[in-house]
Parts: C-alpha cells; structure tokens; sequence
C-alpha cells in the first residue's frame, strides 16, 4: 500500500523513470500511497509533478559523524575465509 522512494534527488535515468512509472500507477490506484523522501529536494519541483501533492517537512539537524576504516579488519577476515 506504500512505495518508499528516498534519496530522490539523486537523479538518474533508472530513477526519473521509475517516477514517471510511479505517477501512473499512483494515478490508477487510489489506495496507494508514495512516499518521496530527500534531505536536500526542490519539494515543490515533485508535489508539482505529483500534481500538487502534500509536502511533509521535517526539521532536522546534524550531528557529528566520524568515519572509520575497517579496510584491514575486512581483509583479514575474506583472507581467513578463502
């Protein structure tokens, strides 16, 4: 009953058609609910192209992330396994 979409501002031509493909079927099926989900989206762009569908805004904020490689630890374990 729902179709989750996230990240759809990274455009490519898998994912405008899978767009394309989702508003018709949106269209066809009153019970189905498409979730379109982006952090940095032109939201007015896609309710627009949904036919001024609602927009949900929801405030965030950022946290600090520290990467860390586990290339080594990786390794050694795919080497332990062949």
């Amino acid at each position: 009953t729902h179709i989750i979409v996230d990240e759809v501002h990274e455009r490519s031509v898998q994912s405008d058609f899978l767009l394309t493909v989702l508003k018709e079927v949106v269209h066809k099926r009153s019970d189905l609910r498409l979730i379109l989900m982006s952090a940095t989206v032109d939201c007015q762009k896609f309710a627009n192209y949904f036919n001024r569908c609602p927009v949900v805004t929801i405030p965030g904020r950022t946290f600090p992330v520290e990467a860390r490689l586990y290339l080594n630890i990786c390794l050694h374990t795919v080497t332990l396994v062949f």
